[in-house]
């Protein structure tokens, strides 16, 4: 049990900076360390429920290998005892992990040992593919953001001690915001519209109040008086 949570710990910490491959190798390794084994294998599976090579869960670039043949790897004549266990994640076979050539047979123990390790690692590589597809996710929608020629602010609303709207905070502004307006993103983005436009009209707050409430949209066309415009 020590050791299962060691490993257990190691993975964790490893999954910050690792890439993919090299969290699944760890997670073998352990695997086979605990078990007695000295070879092991994690292969994934498709949707179409097709094996897919190891590096199409690593989020790094890493080369992708040849993929592998279509049934499970078959043991050779050398392997004494084989224990091969599917990968099940939200009801999904995701992966099949085995390990190979232990003396004795595998146990229970043994058959949960792998299982947890090669869960574990399995949701670690998912959580960093997920995170790579988040910051490629977030840098389309930056370059967007900032090309358009519309200016867009983005307000979170601000509620008094009574659960009442009083304000607005501005989270960020694109570049055409900051030409129509007159303001600078670094000057205003964090602070709220009342210590920057003291003289602000209430119907501003109060119109971003309802769309921020309801959830329902709302289009207008007004004068700011602070910013002598529309």
């Amino acid at each position: 049990t020590e050791a299962l949570l060691a490993t257990r710990m190691r993975l964790t910490d490893l999954a910050r900076n690792a890439s993919g491959e090299e969290i699944l190798q760890a997670a073998l390794d352990a695997a086979e360390e605990l078990t007695g084994s000295s070879s092991g294998f994690i292969q994934f599976v498709a949707a179409d429920q097709e094996l897919a090579s190891l590096p199409a869960a690593a989020p790094d670039g890493d080369e992708t290998r040849p993929a592998p043949p279509d049934e499970l790897p078959t043991a050779d004549a050398s392997v004494m005892h084989e224990l091969t266990l599917p990968v099940v994640l939200d009801g999904r076979c995701v992966a099949v992990v085995g390990v190979g050539n232990k003396r004795e047979d595998y146990t229970p123990e043994d058959a949960e040992t792998v299982s947890q390790i090669a869960t574990l690692a399995i949701q670690a590589v998912a959580r960093k593919l997920a995170e790579t597809a988040l910051r490629a996710s977030e840098k389309r929608f930056r370059g967007l953001f900032d090309s358009l020629t519309s200016g867009f602010a983005l307000h979170e609303i601000v509620l008094d001690a009574d659960g009442q709207p009083c304000d607005y905070r501005f989270l960020d502004v694109n570049p055409a915001f900051e030409a129509i307006t007159g303001l600078s993103r670094d000057a205003i983005v964090g602070r709220c519209v009342r210590s920057l436009l003291p003289q602000i009209e209430a119907h501003w707050i109060e119109r971003y109040a309802a769309v921020a409430l309801s959830g329902h949209c709302a289009q207008f066309d007004d004068f700011s008086s602070d910013l002598k415009r529309h």
